[in-house]
């Protein structure tokens, strides 16, 4: 593959930008100080970041609430790479792996909408999966006018 990285340091101290180019593809990502480009890019995470996730959750399931073992914990994407998003870490939540399978390519908004979760933190109580069974889209069917009728 080929790529082409610049960097560009940041005054505010905070890592640095990195154009990376790729294939007829552009983005712009922001590195920590000290990570490496390689790291950034390949969608892994190291233990410490999942700690920092974790830690930042308390521990729970961005949807359902449930406490996350750290063998059990899946990092999830709000906005899927495939839908644009990226590694950066304030798109990434961690997931027990039934809500992470259930939210598939959708994009954090889009889930939270289609079953009324209206907080953006892991919720006090556990949800039981059963309550994902059926979507709450919150909108009535559209009736189609009655035909036949002058």
């Amino acid at each position: 593959m080929l790529a082409m990285a610049y960097f560009f340091e940041s005054t505010a101290g905070a890592g640095v930008v990195v154009l990376v180019a790729a294939l007829g593809f552009v983005w712009l990502t922001l590195m920590e100080p000290g990570q490496r480009l390689a790291e950034r890019l390949s969608g892994r995470w190291s233990a410490d970041e999942r700690t920092r996730l974790r830690a930042a959750q308390g521990g729970k399931c961005r949807y359902c609430g449930v406490r996350l073992d750290s063998a059990y914990m899946e990092v999830d994407h709000k906005v899927p790479l495939s839908r644009g998003g990226s590694n950066d870490r304030r798109n990434l939540q961690l997931l027990c792996g039934p809500c992470n399978r259930r939210k598939g390519r959708a994009t954090d908004a889009e889930f939270r909408l289609k079953y009324g979760i209206r907080s953006k933190a892991p919720p006090s109580k556990v949800i039981p999966q059963q309550f994902f069974e059926r979507p709450r889209s919150g909108r009535s069917p559209k009736r189609s006018p009655a035909r036949g009728r002058r």
